[in-house]
């Protein structure tokens, strides 16, 4: 052990983009919407910490040969790690006119979001190991989800509600070595989630209402 600063970055460090835009459109003068939103997000952190809380630099496993550099290697303890994140958005949404005894609306939902993380040591910081190499890794989600309602009025205090979405969702990870890589893939789930909706009006002053819904893992 030795007394040196263990860590080749301190602190905490985001940089982070954002944008989003979105649309509402009138088809024709008919009633009928079009809308849509979209978002992007790229969002760059850095973390550095020691854990023991010490200016201790500790290595273990040294029984049977002299200690790593510390100029290079980050002693135990030490949690220092840089990581990219990337994700986009977008919904597109077509809904009848409101003032329809039986009104419906359908709509796509699709999102993307890649992460990509790397260790720092001494020998890198602040950037850290090349993306590809050892100590660095990449996880991805996916899901593309299909919606849509219906509703109607079953009297003139009584309206009932029917919805469902439908989607698809998949996960990897990939890990790099000085070997190669691995991949975990986590599988696609594939879901319908239901959703029933009763309101009773009996006053313009009271709302009675029921729902029925289920959710997914």
């Amino acid at each position: 052990t030795s007394t040196l600063d263990g860590t080749a970055v301190d602190g905490y460090y985001k940089e982070r983009w954002f944008v989003s835009s979105g649309f509402e459109a009138n088809l024709g003068g008919s009633g009928w919407t079009a809308s849509g939103l979209f978002a992007y997000r790229n969002e760059l952190s850095r973390t550095g910490t020691d854990s023991d809380h010490s200016d201790a630099f500790v290595f273990f496993n040294t029984r049977f040969g002299a200690p790593p550099n510390p100029a290079v290697v980050e002693p135990a303890f030490a949690n220092t790690t840089t990581s990219r994140a990337e994700d986009f958005s977008a919904e597109m949404r077509l809904a009848s006119p409101e003032e329809n005894p039986i009104r419906g609306m359908a709509g796509v939902y699709l999102y993307d979001f890649t992460l990509r993380n790397r260790e720092i040591d001494f020998s890198n910081a602040p950037t850290g190991v090349p993306y590809g190499g050892p100590g660095s890794y990449e996880e991805t989600i996916r899901n593309t989800s299909l919606f849509g309602r219906l509703e109607f009025d079953a009297g003139e205090t009584i309206t009932v509600g029917l919805e469902g979405r439908y989607l698809i969702e998949e996960k990897d990870r990939t890990e790099f070595s000085a070997t190669g890589s691995t991949r975990y893939r986590g599988g696609q789930v594939k879901d319908f989630v239901p959703r029933v909706t009763v309101d009773w009006q009996p006053s313009p002053d009271t709302l009675v209402y029921a729902i029925y819904t289920e959710g997914n893992e």
